[in-house]
């Protein structure tokens, strides 16, 4: 049985994309490890250039689907692997070739279940050459709940690179990965919702300040693309949020709450400001109000959340109190 199983969802990338990050899977220092592609319903072209790329690279698992979205895809590649550790890598990124030796040795030296390290993003060159952090290690065991709000909120940054929301750079025990399949239920918000889950099954978690994980910024990302589902989509995710966390415990109220605010702003930028959205003016108003006064929304009006936010977040919740959150962001082009 391999060590690893590194387990790749493509859909409709290209081929340069491709290439370089099969690439960075198979130059890795450390042998002993399998790869496993998931083609989720790519059209008829991409299809037979993931064929034809494959063909390049022996020892690749390939899979196909009918279309079906990446948490499907990656649940797919957990039903396949045979590895003692699961790492999930995307088709349009790239590993550092020293990745896998670096968190196995860190995983086995310190009986880790759940290993998370650093990305970094990549928008040029240049971006690649930066500092690759460090391999000290901190381990959490009884206090990993303390690891919740990094996970929701507040990113772990460090010279060069940050600890990420999503299930990349990390290493997970098989056993626990597969008692933690994806949400395939909601489209935004899955890999937040993966690591609060694989949290709860762990003993020992540890993060490592080093980037492993090269992650290349999309200027056309879904964060900002029109989407006239943007807000039964983020409702879907923060009520699932709500669900695995303790919101009886202020430092992951305070986490959700800043969350629900970073999915406001979302809907700003996906809908609310959106030329493209032809909503007449009773609907628009509708939803402003709505967005306004009911859940999860208004949390961020609650006296809670102003007691425990810093000074930016309780600016947010008096112009929240105010409906005037939407207004200042049109005000600031969307910032």
């Amino acid at each position: 049985m391999p060590k690893v199983s590194i387990i790749i969802p493509y859909y409709n990338q290209n081929e340069d994309m491709l290439r370089r990050c099969i690439h960075s899977a198979q130059a890795q220092s450390e042998t002993d490890f399998e790869i496993i592609i998931i083609n989720d319903g790519s059209d008829r072209d991409h299809t037979e250039l993931l064929n034809f790329i494959c063909r390049d690279f022996p020892g690749i698992r390939l899979i196909t689907q009918g279309n079906a979205g990446v948490s499907v895809a990656r649940n797919k590649g957990l039903a396949e692997a045979k590895g003692d550790y699961i790492t999930f890598l995307d088709a349009d990124d790239e590993l550092q070739p020293f990745f896998l030796k670096e968190a196995l040795q860190i995983a086995d030296r310190e009986n880790i279940d759940h290993l998370i390290g650093g990305v970094r993003e990549v928008s040029s060159e240049a971006d690649r050459n930066e500092e690759n952090g460090s391999l000290e290690s901190t381990v959490y065991s009884e206090n990993r709940f303390d690891l919740s709000e990094h996970l929701i909120d507040s990113l772990i940054r460090y010279e060069g690179g940050y600890i990420g929301r999503g299930p990349v750079a990390r290493l997970v025990k098989r056993e626990t990965a597969i008692r933690v399949p994806f949400d395939q239920g909601i489209k935004i918000g899955e890999d937040i919702i993966w690591n609060l889950r694989v949290l709860k099954l762990c003993t020992r978690v540890a993060v490592v300040k080093r980037t492993w994980y090269l992650y290349h910024v999309n200027p056309e990302s879904a964060t900002r693309k029109f989407n006239p589902d943007i807000v039964h989509e983020t409702a879907d995710e923060l009520e699932r949020i709500t669900q695995v966390v303790d919101t009886d415990n202020d430092r992951q109220y305070l986490a959700v709450c800043n969350h629900v605010i970073e999915e406001l702003k979302r809907i700003h930028n996906c809908l609310v400001w959106r030329k493209e959205w032809d909503a007449d003016q009773a609907a628009k108003s509708s939803l402003e109000n709505e967005l306004y006064s009911k859940e999860p929304w208004n949390m961020i009006g609650s006296d809670r959340f102003f007691r425990l936010a810093d000074k930016k977040g309780k600016i947010k919740a008096v112009l929240y109190r105010n409906k005037l959150l939407f207004t200042v962001w049109k005000l600031a082009g969307g910032r």
